[in-house]
């Protein structure tokens, strides 16, 4: 009998409707058995606060978890692909990381709630930077992110990423037969 292997297409920005949909999606498959999921990434990336608990969530899923880079893994996304022990990238994909911001949306704000967000988004920084740095450790060309994090974004093709220590080498993306799809776009389940 062959292993039950789930394909999850992240095809979405990050906002807390995707995450909960991807949450649900990965709990159901680890609850129906599945012994590994492959979780394909297409996200310009977006909210900071679901990606941290994402991340925990998929790591305690105590099944083998297989990121893809499918086109591109963006700023906050970038937390989303590093949850997988064994990553990969799509010929052509690419990876930027850049310095974080907080839209206000048309409130009235206050001289302390400003610093407040200041010290979150501080806060969101270094937490992306150890575990860029913890994932990445041992990289043949090892990146000091938090310059991309406090200024210039930086770019990173799918061969600059292998030496990075992000992904362990490219490849196409592939459906093993049998497999069962899910598709997350636009925080939709189908």
């Amino acid at each position: 009998m062959n292993e039950r292997i789930d394909v999850v297409n992240f095809i979405s920005g990050i906002n807390p409707k995707s995450i909960a949909a991807l949450v649900d999606v990965t709990g159901q498959a680890r609850k129906h058995g599945s012994g590994k999921i492959i979780l394909n990434i297409s996200s310009t990336g977006g909210d900071l606060a679901p990606i941290f608990g994402a991340y925990y969530h998929l790591r305690s899923l105590g099944i083998p978890l297989v990121a893809h880079n499918i086109g591109n893994v963006e700023s906050s996304a970038v937390i989303l692909y590093l949850a997988a022990d064994v990553r990969f990238a799509a010929p052509h994909s690419r990876f930027m990381f850049h310095d974080f911001n907080w839209t206000f949306r048309g409130e009235s704000v206050r001289k302390h709630v400003i610093a407040e967000k200041l010290a979150s988004l501080d806060f969101d920084s270094a937490r992306y930077r150890d575990i860029f740095n913890e994932r990445t450790k041992g990289a043949k060309s090892p990146v000091e992110i938090g310059e991309s994090l406090e200024g210039n974004a930086l770019y990173a093709s799918a061969a600059a990423a292998v030496d990075m220590g992000m992904c362990s080498e490219i490849a196409e993306p592939t459906v093993p037969a049998g497999a069962i799809l899910w598709w997350i776009e636009a925080g939709c389940v189908s």
